[in-house]
């Protein structure tokens, strides 16, 4: 008895001191992964935000955020499985080595379910009325201003409509009587897209991007657009961007309840649903929209200001609304005597009890804006000038007075009364009234001027 106690307490004081963590189990290696997801097929790719992103096998998931990226830690090291899912998009397995203590990065593209799709083969063209194309030279413009070439075709010659591609940006004024292609692509060769951007700043993002990457094409004698914008939209959600190549031409493979927008300075932006898109050719129409807001003079929305594009061919007008914003749509070419091109039109601002203004609005991408702060005008009123001759028939066989009236030492108005204003204007013939109407409210000077010849014999009250 004595030596099997002895022999546990022997156990005990041997376990007593082995380490603590001996009977612990081993400790689990881990490392991290992070990454992003992105939408497949774009020319743009774009982040997908709410992927979900799980360790198959676990419950550690996660969701990308709005820019497509995701970590996830604590993963234990060795051959894994992740799982990519969302709602529209095929689910993506990728089988990952993962080496603790490190920062294992997983980049996935994920493309949408299968649907039906649309294909589109087609040619983007300048839609030109016969009165467009009449004309003899061609003008560019200065300042820095994105102008769209003004093509003056003679009218006993044959159609020979030059387009450029890209987008132009001209700091000297030149007018070329003979078409030189040299000139042209040098013109071209100094666009500069961030310009472009500069000037406007609320392009959406994308397209800022295609912008960086715009190459100048070439010059043809056909009638295409090189260069126009193609956007394909799913909703809000910018699905693909194309640019038409040098013949106008371009291709596209899109869901077929997608819309597929058609951009290019100097024509009306267009936008169709892809099956409504039936002729390969689409037309675009020079022109545009202008829009803005107009205001008082403490930034208060002015309600019911007609707003006109005066410079445009038919003078589009609208009225602005509660808010003070306006749209006008359909603005088309400059009238004569605007000068040319479509670089900016010139808009009108009309409301009662406001100074009548204008603002120019410069296009880009077929879309303008002008705002205006409105000044409220000069209260009016009417000035009688009352003139009583001392002798009647003396002052009408001599000439009558006459009245100037001063603003500031400056004649404003200068009249002769005569008899014909007594007579007509008062009764009884004692008296001749001089009446401007609409006058602004301020101190004006009146001074009286007999005629020589009846110096005596006049006198003014």
């Amino acid at each position: 008895m004595k030596k099997h106690l002895i022999c546990v307490l022997s156990i005990i004081l041997i376990l007593s001191l082995l380490p603590i963590n001996a009977f612990a189990a081993p400790k689990v290696k881990t490392g991290t992964i992070t990454g992003s997801v992105s939408e497949a097929q774009l020319r743009l790719p774009l982040p997908l935000e709410g992927v979900s992103v799980t360790v198959e096998g676990t419950d550690k998931s996660v969701e990308t955020n709005r820019l497509g990226r995701y970590t996830l830690t604590k993963v234990e090291e060795g051959e894994v499985v992740l799982l990519f899912s969302k709602e529209g998009y095929e689910d993506i397995r990728k089988t990952v080595n993962l080496r603790a203590n490190r920062i294992n990065n997983v980049y996935v593209t994920m493309d949408k379910n299968s649907s039906p799709m649309v294909e589109i083969i087609g040619q983007v063209k300048a839609k030109y009325e016969v009165k467009d194309v009449l004309a003899t030279i061609i003008r560019i413009y200065p300042d820095s201003v994105p102008m769209i070439l003004e093509l003056i075709i003679p009218a006993n010659t044959p159609l020979r409509d030059i387009v450029i591609s890209g987008l132009l940006m001209l700091d000297a004024e030149k007018v070329i009587d003979e078409i030189d292609s040299d000139i042209l692509d040098s013109v071209l060769n100094n666009f500069n897209p961030q310009d472009l951007i500069n000037l406007i700043p609320d392009l959406p993002e994308e397209i800022k991007q295609l912008l960086r990457k715009i190459v100048p094409g070439s010059i043809t004698n056909e009638m295409p657009l090189p260069g126009t914008i193609i956007t394909v939209r799913d909703g809000s959600r910018v699905i693909k961007v194309t640019i038409a190549d040098k013949n106008g031409s371009y291709k596209l493979n899109i869901p077929e309840n997608c819309d597929v927008e058609y951009l290019l300075y100097g024509f009306e932006t267009q936008s169709l649903n892809a099956l409504d898109i039936t002729d390969t050719t689409y037309l675009l129409t020079a022109g545009g929209t202008v829009r803005g807001t107009v205001t008082g003079e403490d930034n208060e929305p002015l309600e019911g200001t007609e707003v006109t594009v005066v410079s445009a061919e038919g003078k589009p007008s609208g009225i602005t609304d509660a808010q003070g914003n306006y749209v006008i749509t359909g603005v088309k070419r400059l009238l004569p005597g605007f000068g040319g091109g479509f670089g900016g039109h010139t808009v009108s601002f009309d409301k009662e009890d406001y100074i009548t203004a204008r603002a120019t609005a410069l296009f880009a991408f077929g879309q303008a804006r002008a705002d205006k702060k409105l000044e409220l005008a000069p209260p009016f009123g009417d000035l009688d000038v009352l003139v009583k001759p001392k002798n009647y028939f003396d002052w009408i066989s001599r000439g009558g007075i006459t009245v100037k009236i001063f603003e500031n030492e400056k004649v404003l108005y200068s009249k002769k009364l005569t008899a014909l204003d007594i007579e007509d204007l008062l009764s009884g013939g004692s008296m001749a009234k001089y009446s401007l109407r609409d006058l602004p409210i301020g101190v004006y000077r009146v001074e009286f001027k007999d005629n020589p010849m009846c110096q005596s014999s006049c006198r003014t009250d």
